[in-house]
């Protein structure tokens, strides 16, 4: 495991591109919170790492390409977990920031604090598994 930061050195590097070589499935996927609620995971989506271009261009550059630098800082994303509805679970939405941790089928895992900003009740249908989707907005480093 490795800091993100470190991660996002390597990932922007302009000459190195980082492509799976081996496909994977998700089945196996799990997410746990430090305060114990536990989803049975339908789909995970990462709206993935972001942070700031800078422009840099100034009225006396030359015709062509604007100029960028990149930020300091970077916005470690958010994650949407659709998930099967459980009437029992209390989802943690007014919880303060916890532990997230993203655990993929090869054991791998991604960890962050998050905080959960919101609980929507999905499918609801007499012929289908009732549903639930989490937003969970992650803060500060990410851990791999």
């Amino acid at each position: 495991m490795f800091i993100l930061n470190k991660f996002i050195a390597l990932f922007f590097s302009p000459i190195k591109f980082y492509v799976a070589v081996t496909p994977d499935l998700g089945h196996g996927t799990a997410i746990t919170f430090s305060t114990g609620f536990l989803a049975r995971v339908l789909d995970v989506s990462w709206s993935g790492i972001e942070r700031a271009s800078i422009e840099t261009t100034t009225m006396d550059d030359s015709a062509g390409g604007k100029t960028f630098m990149p930020g300091d800082m970077y916005d470690p994303g958010e994650l949407s977990v659709e998930m099967q509805f459980d009437s029992d679970a209390t989802p943690p939405v007014n919880s303060a920031p916890e532990t997230v941790t993203v655990t993929w089928p090869d054991a791998e895992t991604m960890a962050a604090q998050g905080f959960m900003t919101g609980y929507e009740i999905g499918n609801v249908s007499s012929e289908g598994v009732m549903t639930a989707t989490a937003t969970i907005k992650f803060t500060g480093d990410i851990t791999f």
